[in-house]
């Protein structure tokens, strides 16, 4: 992987989260748009995780 992609997959991961988390109170219980807030919060955190991944591999490469 190109250096430099781990880093925008955590900063997009932490910011998409961070939205979502922010989103969350103001939707009703129940409804569509706070399920979809969950995916979003669920793929925040994998964007996430293999971010740090990558970055711990390639530190361990250098």
């Amino acid at each position: 992987m190109k250096k430099g992609w781990n880093y925008l997959m955590l900063g997009f991961g932490m910011f998409s989260l961070i939205l979502s988390l922010w989103m969350l109170p103001l939707q009703a219980a129940g409804s569509s748009e706070r399920t979809i807030t969950y995916v979003n919060v669920v793929i925040a955190v994998i964007l996430m995780v293999i971010g740090l991944l990558f970055s711990v591999k390639e530190r361990r490469n250098n």
